[in-house]
């Protein structure tokens, strides 16, 4: 036990003897935590703008198009010229939406007419939300009485009532929704970075002979490797906690912990894994890389998931990222309804995976290890 607490020890500085090390636990955790958090902090403050082009110039269209701008008078639907491309590519404007020639006279026909809504190459992540919202809101309109002549010429002449404001319940700021995110991203990738490169770096070194005529057990020569990077991705994972909590965040500490652990084992296992069967550290980066980038989409994080195949669905919500990310979410809107189950769950099957990479990584290290005490 001495021994190998000292072989822990000289692991850890070899460790902080690496550039890679510090620009995998320092450097990139905070321009993840610092661009994301500019980035998240922006869609508190956003303001969407939509423009309208009519194409329109009957005698009726200023009646009809005006019910519908008469709807939005805070600024974030106003009338564009011919201009509005450039308005579009300059980020001025999220959307034009234009309005066909034969717009009115199709109304008062009652006949079906079509909305073009032009997105812009700015923001477009805005853009493509807002056509969803209106597409959905027009959809569910069909049918109904509101694009009637009749119903438009009443709210017409009626006089100005106030819209009911629209609030979240608990008065949520969406930046603290989506940036706690980012401490799993940080771990995932901490524990990628930092782990996929160890194992297969001693083989470069020579220093995994070493270990073998050393008789140092493939099991010791496991924990050797993933005790220092477990504590260097729980260390990032809790320092990013503690700067969103310093900025307001306010969520269950000990739920957080928790899947910071769960995330930290995972992602340092199969860094060891991928360091493990890696030929080269090329090669490991380069598959670690790939990986990091998967689990980045499939976190929900940043894009959704719920347009996934079902059986692809099921898979990813198992993933250590994608949970917390979902968990944080629960906690952030309902509280902690639900979410004891669910930790449950993820933690055994997160913990018994690594428990079944870990028994992989001493397989293969056997393996390696035959030939060298045959030769002794």
């Amino acid at each position: 036990m001495v021994v190998f607490l000292k072989l822990l020890k000289l692991e850890f500085r070899r460790f902080f003897r690496r550039p890679s090390t510090y620009l995998a636990i320092t450097i990139m955790p905070l321009v993840l935590l610092t661009l994301g958090g500019l980035f998240f902090k922006s869609l508190g403050a956003q303001n969407l703008r939509i423009g309208v082009y009519s194409k329109d110039k009957s005698a009726l269209s200023k009646f009809t198009v005006g019910v519908v701008m008469s709807l939005f008078q805070g600024g974030t639907v106003s009338y564009v010229g011919k201009d509005y491309e450039e308005k579009l590519m300059s980020g001025e404007y999220h959307a034009v939406i234009i309005i066909p020639e034969d717009f009115t006279s199709s109304l008062f026909s009652a006949k079906r007419t079509k909305l073009y809504y032009v997105p812009s190459p700015v923001d477009t992540h805005l853009s493509a939300a807002a056509f969803l919202v209106f597409k959905k809101l027009f959809d569910d309109l069909g049918g109904g009485p509101f694009f009637n002549p009749q119903v438009l010429r009443q709210m017409y002449v009626s006089k100005s009532v106030p819209a009911p404001e629209l609030v979240t319940e608990k008065g949520l700021d969406f930046s603290h929704v989506f940036a706690p995110a980012l401490i799993f991203l940080t771990i995932m990738f901490t524990g990628l970075v930092i782990g996929s490169g160890v194992i297969v770096r001693d083989r470069e070194e020579n220093l995994a002979t070493h270990y073998a005529f050393a008789n140092l057990s493939p099991l010791k020569v496991v924990l050797l490797k993933l005790l220092p990077t477990f504590v260097l991705a729980t260390v990032v994972g809790l320092a990013s906690f503690g700067l969103f909590v310093a900025s307001g965040l306010k969520i269950k500490t000990s739920v957080i912990a928790l899947l910071v652990l769960n995330s930290a084992i995972f992602y340092s296992t199969l860094g060891l894994l991928i360091s493990t069967f890696s030929k080269s550290s090329l090669t490991a980066y380069l598959i670690g890389s790939t990986l990091s980038f998967l689990f980045l989409l499939s976190s929900g994080a940043l894009t959704p998931i719920s347009s996934l195949p079902l059986a692809l669905r099921k898979t990813v919500k198992l993933m250590p990222t994608t949970t917390a990310v979902y968990l944080t979410r629960v906690m952030q809107f309902f509280g902690e309804y639900g979410v004891s189950d669910l930790l449950k769950v993820n933690s055994a099957f997160t913990w018994t995976l690594s428990i079944a990479m870990v028994l992989l990584i001493i397989l293969r290290l056997r393996l390696e290890q035959a030939p060298s005490k045959t030769m002794r």
